[in-house]
């Protein structure tokens, strides 16, 4: 079961107005137009942290000049070592 929390913003009147615009717009209360524009955001900022480990994951490759036949024969080697 959710729990619910009840909780109180106060807003400038251009970002109450804006809030009120995007309920309408989505057809949904403005609580459920916070909740939507929250999930969002945590989803962009995922998929933005995910984004930059995969960048710094492909500038170390290029710095090691890693190819598919040097990363095999490190797992090689790797698996070697642990026997």
């Amino acid at each position: 079961m959710t729990r619910h929390r009840t909780t109180s913003i106060e807003l400038d009147d251009e970002t109450a107005q804006l809030l009120a615009q995007v309920a309408r717009k989505l057809g949904v209360s403005e609580e459920e137009a916070i909740k939507r524009a929250l999930d969002k955001a945590i989803v962009r900022d995922v998929s933005a942290r995910k984004k930059d480990r995969l960048d710094i994951l492909k500038k170390l490759q290029r710095r090691l000049a890693l190819t598919s036949a040097k990363a095999e024969d490190w797992n090689s080697a790797i698996r070697e070592a642990r026997r």
